[in-house]
């Protein structure tokens, strides 16, 4: 474990990636300060998904848990795609229904990974406020668009009703 530790500051971004992998299938709780040093720095895009992810999976249904998730929240907002992408995948894991206007408002969101992770999180919610706020989506949506096919399946599934027809 400490060799993994050190070399998640190796300059290889392979052998950073595969440290890091590491660390977090072996379940090695003592890399969570270096995997938030990491997001702090915000610099080695390529490993932040999976930091966001193992940070999370440490920290799940601990004493930190509340604190990361503001984290977490704030990440959602970030100009960073994969820091955005990865925290709002965590945070869609949950379909605690407090987080109905978040998910609401990035449905409106420019990228179109952040509006399937949204759409993604309406489904789950399964509530009949989320069909409408689908359907209000999928009449803005392109047809023929990833989005545009995602909201459509998930009214399917959430309504039993195919051939959603927007205005």
């Amino acid at each position: 474990a400490d060799a993994a530790l050190k070399m998640l500051s190796d300059k290889e971004e392979r052998l950073r990636g595969e440290a890091l992998e590491l660390l977090i299938d072996h379940k090695v709780e003592a890399c969570v300060p270096k995997l938030e040093e990491i997001l702090a720095k915000g610099k080695d895009t390529s490993l932040i998904g999976t930091c966001v992810r193992g940070v999370s999976q440490f920290l799940k249904g601990g004493p930190r848990w509340t604190e990361w998730e503001g984290k977490l929240m704030g990440y959602g907002a970030s100009p960073v795609p994969e820091l955005r992408r990865s925290a709002l995948q965590v945070l869609a894991e949950n379909k605690d229904a407090s987080r109905f206007d978040f998910f609401g408002g990035l449905l409106n969101h420019d990228d179109w990974s952040t509006r399937a992770i949204a759409a993604g999180w309406m489904e789950r919610a399964k509530t009949k406020k989320a069909v409408t706020v689908l359907i209000e989506r999928l009449g803005k949506e392109q047809e023929g668009t990833r989005v545009f096919g995602d909201i459509d399946d998930a009214l399917g599934r959430m309504t039993g009703m195919t051939r959603w027809e927007t205005a």
